[in-house]
């Protein structure tokens, strides 16, 4: 039989090549899945292993997806601006009647 006090979680951790995208928390009693994502943020409770898999791979789509976002509305903030077109040639330094 076994001690009540016995720790009954296994830790499992979830990569994506060499990076480690997210960590699993298991309780091999229930079979209930705590998932966190690389930087440890909660990604919530789930009835079995699977779910918590499955949030871990879709946070880090999400992240890798948001990362790529930012960074092209980086480059478009540091693209000179195109003038703009329709404006009186007197707007802007034009010749002056």
């Amino acid at each position: 039989m076994r001690p009540k006090n016995r720790i009954s979680q296994r830790e499992y951790f979830s990569y994506y090549g060499a990076t480690c995208i997210g960590r699993l928390l298991v309780d091999e009693e229930t079979g209930k899945a705590s998932a966190f994502d690389e930087v440890g943020r909660s990604l919530g409770e789930f009835p079995n292993y699977d779910g918590a898999r499955k949030a871990v791979s879709q946070a880090h789509h999400d992240t890798v997806e948001r990362n790529a976002s930012t960074a092209a509305a980086l480059k478009r903030l540091t693209e000179p601006v195109g003038f703009a077109s329709g404006l009186p040639s007197d707007v802007g330094g034009g010749r002056r009647r």
